[in-house]
């Protein structure tokens, strides 16, 4: 899929919010260029994150994965939106979801990890974590407690960002070391007997200040308004950075998360009718899970960094980030569909069961290299950033989900999707409430007495699947310039992709897809004062299709009978 757009719009910049100095950062000057004018405007700023801010505002100013340069958002030709760590800790949003919600274009699609971004959906299995995309299921709230700010990228960003969503993307920036010694404990409670903890701890590690660690640790254990909805969260996020000279720096990070819970599908209510059946016709507090239901996933991240400036014109930064990423699932949910009695006539009382139990692993690594360079050619001021970019995504073999739903058969033997009435010698019968059914595969919830029962997994009949192994990768070369000239500020750049998909990987049905881009971006910001920029852009995105969407339009999966 490709979008472009063309916007136009006005940004501003609040004053009296400072970046973090480092000896090795890049100096934004403006007197040369005549675009800020005061001595509070000049300021300096990292090439890549590497090292924590030492600002306390809710608002921050800058990006360095929007352009990969280190510039102010206000000079980016790109609506952005930032939510900060002193803005999360105030708000109290132990939760990524709490804090997105502020942000304005921002929509959630369902209770989970899921957002629409100016009205498109987001791919539910992205996520991108300083500036590199991750792959895992929505189901899983990531806790916020590394995070240091969260940056809503709207509108196609694939210049800088592979197979961005068009809509927008929501990149996740982690906690760096400081060079001062900070420490910090909270504990919190709340309602439905919820517990949090948190720790942050930063500083050096030697006397010269040039090894600095991070530790954040966070921990939640919650209950909910539902029965039996619940969600057990740990988060282990150590990170290091050595300031090798003045020139050059490496910062390492893991962050291991495990969530533990039952997933909430909503509130079940008799008839379901749309639009006419009210909610209260059943308590909220009702859920269709069953005591041994569990989601279990647990994300590992590896980050590694690292920045040399070759002089005061050329810098150059590699990063590379590894994710291992795996799901436990078994969960009771409403097949959609009403009990029927054996005319087949529906019974409202009582919800139609399946169960999904699922085993998966999905790998991720991601590289990204690129130089940056500051020139000038007379009175023009260049900031170019030229580089690589790697991503690859890998669902090995073992990937596996078994189903069960629908209706016993005569036999005993298996069982039947749907029922027909006009067949009632394949189906076996029991009698529910004086009513003659079909017995189900799995039991029956019933709504107006519902039972929370602990149940056998080797109890019901099961649909075996393998799901098709599968990788895909994307290659990228790109080259941008952000010109600077008498209060304008020209960004123009050009990507060019190259996607390759492979469905049944390293399989004998093995199919491949390769699909190739050349994307564009181009942006004119004026700065009216020290505040106020205007501009307009136009924007491609790239979002390709998959090969099993190609191939086929339901995911692949191998029978196992």
């Amino acid at each position: 899929m490709k979008l472009s757009a063309l916007t136009g719009c006005l940004l501003l910049s609040c004053p009296g919010v400072t970046a973090q100095l480092l000896p090795a950062g890049d100096t934004l000057t403006r007197r040369d260029t005549s675009i800020l004018t005061t001595a509070a405007s000049r300021r300096q700023l990292q090439r890549v994150e590497v090292v924590g801010r030492t600002s306390k505002q809710y608002n921050s100013d800058y990006s360095f994965s929007v352009t990969k340069i280190g510039v102010l958002n206000k000079d980016i030709p790109q609506s952005i939106s930032t939510v900060t760590k002193e803005f999360i800790a105030d708000r109290q949003a132990f939760r990524a979801g709490d804090a997105i919600k502020y942000i304005n274009g921002v929509s959630p699609v369902s209770f989970y990890s899921h957002y629409a971004i100016r009205g498109l959906t987001r791919n539910e299995e992205t996520r991108i974590y300083n500036g590199m995309r991750t792959s895992q299921y929505l189901f899983n709230q990531p806790l916020t407690n590394n995070i240091e700010r969260i940056e809503v990228i709207k509108g196609p960003a694939s210049a800088t960002i592979s197979n961005a969503d068009p809509g927008g993307s929501i990149n996740m920036v982690t906690k760096k070391p400081l060079a001062e010694a900070r420490r910090q404990v909270s504990l919190g409670t709340g309602s439905f007997d919820t517990y949090r903890a948190a720790v942050d701890l930063t500083g050096p590690l030697n006397k010269q200040k040039t090894l600095l660690y991070r530790l954040n640790i966070g921990y939640e254990d919650a209950q909910s308004f539902r029965n039996l909805i619940y969600r057990k969260a740990f988060l282990l996020a150590p990170s290091m950075t050595y300031i090798i000279n003045e020139k050059s720096q490496v910062n390492v990070e893991l962050v291991v998360g495990r969530d533990q819970s039952r997933l909430d599908r909503g509130q079940p209510i008799f008839g379901a009718v749309d639009g006419k059946t009210p909610l209260t016709t059943t308590p909220i507090n009702y859920s269709m899970s069953m005591p041994n239901d569990r989601n279990v996933q647990q994300d590992i991240k590896f980050f590694g960094n690292f920045t040399h400036r070759f002089s005061s014109h050329i810098g150059f930064t590699l990063s590379y980030m590894k994710q291992v990423w795996r799901e436990d699932l078994f969960e009771h949910r409403t097949n959609n569909a009403f009990a029927v009695d054996s005319a087949g006539k529906a019974i409202p009382t009582l919800a139609a069961m399946q169960i999904f139990q699922r085993l998966q692993r999905w790998t991720t690594d991601n590289i990204t290299a690129y130089f940056n360079i500051d020139w000038k050619t007379g009175p023009v001021l260049h900031k170019i950033v030229a580089g690589y970019d790697y991503l690859s995504l890998t669902k090995p073999r073992g990937n596996t989900q078994n189903t069960a739903k629908g209706y016993r058969n005569a036999d005993n033997t298996g069982f039947i999707s749907n029922y027909d009435p006009s067949k009632p010698s394949q189906y076996q019968y029991t009698t529910i409430d004086g009513k003659r059914v079909p017995v189900p595969n799995v039991p029956y919830f019933n709504l107006a007495d519902p039972q929370y029962l602990l149940r056998n997994e080797g109890d019901f009949l099961y649909l075996r699947e393998e799901f098709a192994p599968s990788k895909y990768q994307v290659n990228a070369i790109y080259v941008q310039d952000q010109l600077y000239f008498r209060g304008f500020i020209l960004t123009a750049g050009l990507r060019q992709e190259w996607y390759q998909d492979v469905l049944n990987h390293q399989l004998p049905q093995e199919q491949r897809v390769n699909q190739h881009k050349l994307i564009g971006r181009m942006g004119l910001s004026y700065a009216v004062n020290e505040h106020i920029n205007t501009y307009v852009t136009y924007i491609q995105g790239y979002n390709p299709q998959t090969a099993s969407s190609l191939v086929q339009p339901m995911p692949a999966v191998l029978l196992i009978r």
